[in-house]
């Protein structure tokens, strides 16, 4: 069932045996793996480039997330969201500016790897410990730690080869 699938739900899916995909002019696609061997493919408009989610609960599977290898958004803008899942954004090789909102508590590894025009992000003051692998593996440049974030994990910003600043 794919209604728990953000962009499935909205611009349609279908679901496959075979774990290759065909490409579709003008959509990009966003593989889904269940338990029963199948992917589900669904289907994103290239002409989509910001997205705006107000609420919910964003999933990330081992072999699939909601954003994991969309080329097509620039911008995501997160509200009223508490959990961002490891690997979230993998990829998004085109996102530039991702907004979280102050509900968000918590965030998994590697967010933002192989997000390459990613130079810039914010990590909000209601995330009281950022983790050791939260950051790692992306382009960014720049990071900001609102106040309130009161512990960073070991090597919460290795491999950032590209970091010129962080700011408190």
């Amino acid at each position: 069932d794919v209604s728990d699938k953000i962009f499935g739900y909205c611009f349609g899916s279908k679901q496959t045996g075979k774990t290759t995909t065909t490409v579709i002019e003008g959509y990009s696609t966003q593989h889904y793996y269940n338990e029963h061997t199948t992917w589900t493919e669904s289907y994103i408009p290239d002409s989509i480039k910001k997205v705006t989610i107000r609420g919910g609960q964003l999933y990330s599977h081992s072999r699939g997330d909601s954003f994991s290898d969309c080329k097509c958004i620039e911008e995501i803008v997160l509200e009223n969201i508490e959990s961002i899942p490891q690997e979230l954004f993998k990829n998004c090789q085109n996102l530039k500016t991702v907004t979280f909102g102050e509900e968000v508590t918590s965030m998994g590894a590697h967010i933002f790897k192989g997000c390459t025009n990613l130079k810039n992000i914010t990590i909000p003051g209601s995330i009281t410990k950022l983790n050791s692998s939260t950051l790692t593996y992306s382009s960014l440049e720049n990071v900001t730690i609102q106040e309130g974030v009161e512990e960073l994990g070991n090597a919460a910003f290795s491999g950032l080869t590209e970091l010129k600043t962080v700011s408190f």
